[in-house]
């Protein structure tokens, strides 16, 4: 019975058509309503510790983070196993690590499927509205202050080289 509940409160989700309408558990595992961070742009990203492309985009995850977060801005990282098991760790201690050898300040949430039948209903709504699931750690989605997926961008386009567009979303309001 509980099953069904959360299967159809995520449909009336999915219909909403508003990533803001989501909830998801952090790292610590307490339930965050997306909805915290309605108003802002956000970069959704799954994120794994034990890839080869961790540090370059971690790096520039956090320096975002730094440079835009007072203007609006928000990188909600998803940790994921599905690619390579390359996030083989714990919530605590992808925490740990991440804090210890990145100095992530961007919020993190629990450890997440991105695709397949246990994919998080936040992947399946960016999907649904991109018609693009992400095939390796580290795809990123776009989404304006209004809860719009604006763009996805696989793996292979670094973090940093969508600047631009954030901060074009940061600029007008709901346009891009």
């Amino acid at each position: 019975m509980l099953r069904r509940v959360f299967i159809l409160s995520c449909l009336l989700t999915l219909v909403a058509g508003n990533f803001y309408t989501f909830s998801a558990r952090d790292i610590d595992g307490e339930t965050k309503h997306l909805a915290d961070y309605a108003g802002k742009v956000s970069l959704v990203v799954n994120v794994a510790s034990e890839c080869g492309y961790t540090e370059s985009n971690y790096r520039d995850l956090v320096a975002l983070q730094k440079q835009y977060k007072s203007f609006g801005f928000n990188v909600l990282a998803f940790p994921c196993n599905q690619f390579g098991e390359q996030e083989p760790e714990t919530e605590a201690n992808i925490k740990s690590l991440l804090k210890r050898s990145y100095h992530v300040n961007f919020p993190l949430f629990s450890k997440i499927d991105v695709m397949g039948p246990d994919a998080h209903p936040v992947y399946e709504y960016l999907y649904e509205e991109t018609g693009k699931r992400p095939t390796w750690n580290f795809a990123k989605y776009l989404i304006n202050r209004s809860g719009k997926v604006v763009q996805f961008f696989d793996t292979k386009i670094q973090t940093i080289d969508i600047r631009q567009q954030i901060e074009r979303l940061m600029k007008y309001k709901d346009e891009f």
